[in-house]
């Protein structure tokens, strides 16, 4: 199985020349967080070998709210690429021909999988397993030591997602397999999809845990530390498309070939097999 090891969010920050008369359609890039990494690769080597093509916008909102913007009426910031970690239900396929856009290519492009994060300072983290973890995301307890006996006394202090299924397609699913609301007392704080921010945020925060996809995580290895889930799968990623834009958009047709060429070389920064889970035995509290 090829497990896909992608980045974070927020728009690709790029200065280049735009064509002069008309205005050029600039390519937007959308979806899950989990594919941001491999997505900028492509939108910087589209850059490299053609200067003057406006830079594409990547941005990550979730797999649910990427898929409502796709299937918009034609407009200048529709995405045109998304990068999903499921295919479009019925409903979903059914609001985009109705609004135009009846051609969709879903391509399955490999899995990856979600892990908790915390401070690199050499303490062990504060719980011992998934179902810890799922505790302290969904009870009102206020220490680790409240989630199960055993455990440290210390705050209960938990970020990643905003926890709504649309955005946190990598909270709901991989970790809480139900519908189990996410507390909000306080002790977990949503940050949109920006893993980035959850990133830095826990790094700075010693005893602080985030939650985020594996690719962010690795892409932070120098201030945070990996911790592995157990009982946590790994999920699909699908590269969505209109084929009939490729005629008319000027650069799609080389960006989707791109994603192509990066995919079929197994590079370490892209297919990395992620770490072994912790076992509560073995976890030092």
């Amino acid at each position: 199985m090829r497990r896909l090891a992608l980045l974070a969010v927020l728009p690709l920050a790029a200065c280049s020349k735009a064509p002069t008369g008309a205005a050029p359609h600039q390519i937007h890039i959308a979806g899950s967080s989990a594919g941001y990494l491999l997505s900028t690769q492509v939108a910087e080597r589209l850059m490299r070998e053609d200067p003057d093509v406006l830079a594409p916008l990547v941005r990550a909102g979730g797999t649910g709210e990427g898929i409502a913007r796709f299937c918009d009426k034609d407009n200048p910031t529709r995405p045109d690429i998304l990068i999903t970690t499921r295919k479009m239900t019925a409903e979903e396929q059914a609001r985009c021909a109705a609004d135009g856009s009846t051609d969709i290519e879903q391509k399955w492009i490999g899995d990856t999988t979600v892990m908790a994060v915390k401070a690199k300072d050499g303490s062990p983290p504060p719980f011992g397993d998934t179902a810890d973890l799922v505790k302290a995301l969904t009870s009102n307890a206020k220490t680790w030591a409240e989630v199960r006996s055993g455990l440290p006394a210390k705050p209960i202090v938990i970020h990643g997602p905003t926890p709504t299924p649309a955005i946190a397609d990598t909270l709901y699913g991989p970790i809480l397999k139900d519908d189990r609301p996410v507390r909000t007392d306080g002790a977990y704080t949503g940050h949109g999809a920006d893993a980035d921010m959850v990133a830095r945020i826990v790094a700075d925060k010693p005893g602080a845990i985030g939650i985020m996809p594996y690719p962010q995580a690795l892409t932070h290895h120098d201030t945070l530390t990996i911790v592995a889930l157990s009982n946590v799968k790994a999920f699909p990623l699908f590269l969505v498309s209109r084929p009939r834009d490729v005629s008319h958009v000027p650069g799609l047709s080389r960006l989707l070939g791109y994603y192509g060429d990066a995919l079929s070389h197994e590079r370490d920064d892209i297919f990395p097999e992620p770490p072994k889970p912790i076992k509560t035995a073995d976890a030092k509290l």
